[in-house]
C-alpha cells in the first residue's frame, strides 16, 4: 500500500506557521547518505520511513530524532503521527519501536511514546531470528530494554534476559562454560485437524476394478 500525502489539510499548514511547507534533504557527492537540516526533517523522513517499511532507515534517523526542549507544533504533529503504525507487526517494526524508544530516553517528558514497551519487548525476543541485521539491538540495548520491562510476567523474556546477562559475562572475561537457570515454557500441542486430503484414494490406479466398473456402466 502507498502512501497518499494530504496538502490540504489547514490544521497542518497553520501548525508550520512561516516555515517552507517541504523538507530539503542534501546528499552527499558519493550518493550513499543524505544529510537532515532540522529536527522536524528528520522526524518527517522517519515517519515516511516507518510508513514505507524501510525498517533500516527508521533505525539510523532514531537518534536524530531527539529533543531536550518542548515540540514546535509543527514538530508535534509530525512526531504523533507514529500512532499510526501501531498495528504494524513485521518483526524488524518491533525493533523500531525500541530503538526510537531508547533514543527519546532522554526526552520522554516531551516526546512520549506510544506503544507498551513490554508488548514490544516480547514481540521483538518472540521474533528475534527474523528481524534484520541492519534492525537488531545491540546486547546493551536488549538488556537495557528489557530492564525497562515487566519480565517477571512472562518466561520468555525472563530466559532472554538470564541468557544475555551470560552473554555479557563472557564478554567481559566470565566463565564461558557456566550455567544459566530458564524457566520452562509449556508446550503447546498441537490440535488435531481432520482434512479430506488425509486419506489417500488410489482406487482409480486399480485397473482391475475400473474394467469391472466400466463394463457395468456399458451393460
Amino acid at each position: 500500500a502507498g502512501v497518499t500525502l494530504d496538502r490540504t489539510n489547514k490544521e497542518w499548514i497553520a501548525n508550520l506557521g512561516d516555515e517552507p511547507r517541504h523538507y530539503n534533504y542534501p546528499i552527499h557527492f558519493s550518493r550513499a547518505f543524505f544529510f537532515t537540516q532540522s529536527l522536524a526533517s528528520s522526524l518527517f523522513m522517519l515517519v515516511a520511513a516507518f510508513y514505507n517499511r524501510n525498517y533500516g532507515l527508521v533505525c539510523r534517523l532514531a537518534d536524530t530524532c531527539v529533543s531536550d526542549v518542548e515540540l514546535s507544533p509543527e514538530e508535534k504533529q509530525i512526531y504523533e503521527l507514529l500512532k499510526a503504525v501501531d498495528d504494524d507487526h513485521h518483526p524488524d517494526s518491533h525493533a523500531c519501536r525500541l530503538k526510537i524508544t531508547i533514543a527519546t530516553e532522554g526526552s520522554r517528558s516531551v516526546m512520549p511514546i506510544f506503544w507498551n514497551i513490554t508488548e514490544q519487548c516480547y514481540r521483538y525476543v518472540q521474533k528475534v531470528n527474523r528481524i534484520s541485521a541492519a534492525c537488531r539491538l545491540t546486547v546493551d540495548e536488549e538488556l537495557y530494554m528489557l530492564s525497562q520491562s515487566s519480565t517477571g510476567k512472562f518466561d520468555l523474556l525472563a530466559n532472554r534476559l538470564q541468557f544475555l546477562k551470560a552473554l555479557k559475562k563472557i564478554e567481559e572475561g566470565g566463565d564461558p562454560g557456566a550455567t544459566i537457570t530458564l524457566k520452562n515454557r509449556p508446550v503447546m500441542k498441537c490440535p488435531k485437524i481432520v482434512n479430506f486430503d488425509d486419506i489417500r484414494d488410489d482406487s482409480i490406479l486399480k485397473i482391475d476394478d475400473l474394467l469391472e466398473k466400466a463394463k457395468e456402466f456399458v451393460t
